[in-house]
């Protein structure tokens, strides 16, 4: 089955196939339709019902929070009062409370805001901008003479002048109790509420699941265990501060640039501020940062001070560090630093020997239930991704040297076997964190985006 965009003559656009309709891909497609003169058209290919919402926005928990206050979550770098704008208009129609602009909102609510800066183009026949969506995974590209053409699961086909990859990371798959995915609702688990848990992670995706759990009156015993034991830090009232491109030691090995780092927080704090500010005011250069870092440095980085930088960089809001903080009291959550030596299955539960940092004795307990919030897989061999394959398999893509994503080219587009830039296949968002780094978050997703979009509108397609 072929499905393919009818054009007339008059119509000149670039047809566009977007895989993945997560925050990524409706950001993208958003950036590229809300100019009332593009005549580009976009096929938005999505797994899920309603699109916007991806991994990380599907929850329907309230508090599950951004971790970024909504004056900086506007889905446009050069529109930044616009998600603000949104949910003073959501208040005033009644479909949400009011929000400040240094507010942490639901991620719910996030994606209500991304599925609505797509959905008046959905189906439009009248404007010049358009929008379809097909319910489906993609699983292949092609491409072909004057343009790509994509291979959905159940054998359809789409044609395209370009493809735009935004599937973000590989969602856990179901697992057999007594393991479960970071995904699972705890209403789906078969717990009694006091029995005890073991969350393999102590990042942002455990505290999420602290939360569900104690929302959900989970009372036993939570041990969240990582080689380090780090939990994210909270965020404070510290406002951004501002650096300038010639301060920004680009291009110096990891070593420098964490001594400069350091001691611009040191300062922050001599000057009566926060080391919050530091770290924030290096957000604008981290892309060019990463970009430039010597390999060797990369590695240095990924293998000693990624944790830190993790906690250091991707913080709490205020209310979610107030409710860990008050299970860490309680003593129903456990922090501990630590790797696992051995689990024995028993019974429908699991005896989980480990040994704590620092310590040559182990501890064994048994748990009902182990939780896996160790974070997604990054490197592309070892992704249960039919599309990724496929890319790899043809050399239209190739991993990076780091093994954490595929190898993409400052402009976004996909680097071949042979290190050639795709003129017709791009990325955003996850999927560039090896050429990017920070490329997670929406506050940098939105600047790809814009940058692709971009080119992808004015500049027309090669043969």
């Amino acid at each position: 089955m072929m499905r393919t965009q009818g054009h007339s003559d008059q119509d000149i656009g670039q047809r566009v196939l977007v895989i993945g309709g997560g925050a990524s891909g409706v950001l993208f497609s958003s950036c590229v339709l809300r100019d009332p003169d593009c005549l580009t058209s976009v096929t938005l290919i999505e797994k899920r019902s309603t699109v916007g919402l991806g991994a990380a926005y599907s929850t329907d928990h309230p508090n599950h929070l951004l971790n970024v206050r909504a004056a900086n979550m506007s889905a446009f770098a050069d529109d930044p009062g616009h998600f603000v704008r949104w949910l003073e208009a959501a208040a005033s129609d009644g479909e949400n409370a009011a929000f400040g602009v240094g507010d942490f909102v639901a991620r719910c609510t996030y994606g209500r805001y991304l599925n609505s800066l797509v959905s008046p183009y959905i189906g439009n026949s009248a404007g010049a901008a358009k929008m379809e969506v097909v319910s489906g995974v993609a699983t292949a590209i092609t491409k072909t003479a004057h343009g790509v053409l994509v291979r959905l699961a159940d054998g359809a086909t789409l044609s395209g002048d370009a493809a735009v990859i935004c599937t973000g990371f590989d969602e856990p798959t179901d697992q057999i109790p007594p393991y479960s995915s970071a995904w699972s609702r705890p209403a789906n688990l078969g717990l009694a509420p006091s029995d005890a848990i073991l969350i393999l992670g102590t990042g942002l995706t455990m505290v999420d699941v602290v939360l569900s759990l104690r929302s959900s009156g989970h009372s036993g015993p939570i041990v969240a265990l990582s080689r380090r034991g780090l939990l994210p830090l909270p965020h404070t009232s510290s406002i951004g501060g501002q650096l300038f491109a010639e301060d920004v030691p680009v291009g110096q090995s990891v070593v420098t640039l964490m001594r400069w780092l350091r001691q611009n927080a040191r300062d922050a704090i001599a000057a009566g501020d926060d080391w919050r500010k530091a770290v924030d005011a290096l957000r604008p250069f981290t892309s060019q940062i990463w970009f430039h870092l010597p390999l060797d440095s990369k590695r240095r980085f990924l293998r000693h001070a990624r944790a830190w930088w993790d906690i250091h960089r991707h913080w709490m809001a205020p209310s979610v560090a107030n409710e860990i903080a008050a299970a860490k009291v309680s003593g129903q959550l456990r922090i501990v630093a630590g790797r696992i030596m051995h689990t024995e299955l028993r019974g429908g539960r699991a005896l989980v020997t480990y040994q704590p940092r620092g310590e040559k004795t182990t501890t064994s307990e048994l748990y009902s239930r182990i939780i896996n919030c160790s974070g997604m897989h990054t490197d592309p061999l070892r992704q249960d991704n039919p599309l990724v394959q496929s890319l790899i398999s043809q050399g239209l893509a190739r991993v990076d040297p780091l093994g954490i994503g595929l190898d993409i080219a400052p402009d976004l587009a996909i680097l071949s076997s042979d290190g050639t830039p795709s003129d017709r296949i791009f990325a955003l968002g996850p999927v560039t964190r090896a050429t990017f780094w920070e490329s997670t978050a929406v506050p940098d997703i939105r600047v790809q985006c814009q940058k692709l979009a971009s080119r992808l509108t004015l500049a027309p397609m090669t043969a």
